[in-house]
């Protein structure tokens, strides 16, 4: 009874949130016009490797395909002083890659801390190069960490993820008692990663489940986040994907960063910036930080040109990047009005009927 009961509360969920990226596509022309002077968020590539080999990101195949190395100081330099300067909301050390892999890494953590204290500064991590003597110093910078954790089984954890289980566990573990004894609040979020067909099995129920609780148990935050198909890169995927996203008209995205080229702006560690954190083999490069700076890449033409194919229906070619992503917004302007409408009539029925209840019972 139970496993049912959490089947019709994920598939609920699964509703709701559904409804509410609708939502948040309704006014695309309003959210094109919230576009700052300024990216919110800068998410910055201090080198571009990883030790994990996860069946669910492309990083196995591109790394082969594409250059990889680590950015210079003085290019990071130049954009954390940049960033400073315009008092930027947040700054996410990762893209694309293990952070911790980069020998320079808690430096680029205390300039960054020290240039921009008011920012929200943090990075994503797979946790197995998470140890002891990293996470004191790494704890004295950070608001917030994200670990990806995709199962709490060691043998399907290492069949996804190729890591060592127990490693991983033991460094999260240590990592959770270091911030019950900090001074500084900081916010710890396991992501645990749907698989695409998460709503066919009922073993996966039971382990997003198990996840939740583990989580509960530490007082932390968890994501679990929809299966991306990461811009139609992920080769395993392409053909079930290609069916139910390949269109040359847009209305919209709608990644778990709420218009993510509104508002973030992705930079490689040679200085390239992407149009999106899902651009894993660098097919739309709207600049480079080398011989530009993040302002003026924000607001050139090129830049907004992108914008409109995404958010004003301007037609784009086949294989625009968007138009392969199951992040899009799939549906017309008057679909999601419509939606949203009855999402919004649907929540204040629920609420309503909630304190009716409520008064009830006191």
């Amino acid at each position: 009874m139970s496993t049912k009961l959490t089947m019709m509360r994920e598939n609920l969920q699964l509703a709701i949130r559904i409804m509410e990226a609708y939502w948040r596509q309704t006014f695309p022309r309003l959210e094109r016009k919230k576009k700052t002077f300024f990216p919110e968020t800068v998410m910055i590539q201090t080198s571009s490797f990883c030790n994990a080999k996860c069946i669910i990101c492309p990083y196995s195949e591109v790394a082969n395909e594409l250059p990889q190395g680590k950015m210079s100081w003085k290019l990071f330099k130049k954009i954390i002083d940049e960033c400073s300067q315009n008092n930027i909301s947040k700054i996410a050390l990762h893209l694309m890659n293990e952070p911790l892999m980069d020998s320079n890494f808690i430096d680029y953590l205390a300039y960054a801390r020290e240039k921009n204290l008011h920012a929200g500064i943090g990075f994503s991590t797979n946790a197995s190069l998470l140890n002891r003597e990293k996470g004191k110093e790494i704890i004295k910078y950070i608001d917030v960490i994200h670990i990806s954790f995709p199962s709490l089984d060691e043998d399907e954890y290492e069949k996804i993820t190729g890591l060592n289980f127990n490693v991983s566990f033991s460094n999260i573990d240590y990592f959770l008692s270091l911030t019950k004894k900090s001074s500084r609040k900081i916010k710890v979020r396991l992501i645990f990663v749907k698989p695409f067909n998460f709503y066919k099995n009922l073993r996966n129920y039971v382990e997003a489940e198990r996840i939740k609780n583990f989580c509960n148990k530490r007082n932390i935050a968890c994501l679990r986040w929809l299966f991306f198909n990461r811009a139609g890169n992920l080769s395993n995927y392409k053909n079930y994907f290609q069916v139910v996203t390949r269109r040359t008209k847009l209305n919209g995205c709608s990644l778990p960063t709420k218009h993510s080229p509104l508002r973030l702006m992705p930079i490689l560690f040679n200085g390239d910036v992407l149009l999106c954190c899902m651009d894993w083999r660098r097919e739309i490069v709207v600049g480079n930080l080398n011989t530009q700076n993040i302002a003026e890449i924000w607001n050139s033409k090129l830049y907004k040109g992108i914008l409109d194919k995404i958010y004003f229906g301007k037609k784009s070619n086949n294989n625009f990047l968007c138009t392969r992503c199951i992040n899009d917004c799939k549906f017309s302007y008057f679909f999601n009005v419509s939606i949203g409408c009855i999402y919004l009539l649907f929540r204040k029925l629920f609420l309503s009927i909630g304190r009716m209840l409520k008064y009830q019972k006191s």
